[in-house]
């Protein structure tokens, strides 16, 4: 809705009757400015977080791999190879 300038002018001073109107709206423009902004916030630290903890399961998968090659070609005992499984596995979700 335009408003010219007498008509404005006559809203502001209080004659015009959508004071409420002018007020619900730019309340409602700034709640959803705001919102917009917090789910920009959440969403990129969702992102984030993702992407950190795939980071981490990839590394956790490359190290198990590395772990199941150096006891396949037996340059670790059995031993080692259940100590250092645990803590890889501790460390992920995965596992």
């Amino acid at each position: 809705m335009l408003y010219g300038t007498n008509q404005w002018v006559k809203t502001c001073q209080g004659g015009g009757g959508d004071e409420k109107n002018i007020v619900g709206v730019l309340g409602l423009v700034i709640l959803v400015g705001l919102g917009q902004a917090g789910c920009e916030l959440i969403g990129g630290a969702i992102v984030g977080a993702g992407a950190t903890g795939g980071g981490y399961e990839y590394n956790a998968y490359r190290q198990m791999q590395q772990l199941e090659e150096d006891y396949k070609n037996e340059k670790i005992s059995r031993a080692e190879y259940e100590k250092r499984k645990q803590q890889i596995e501790a460390g992920s979700i995965i596992y």
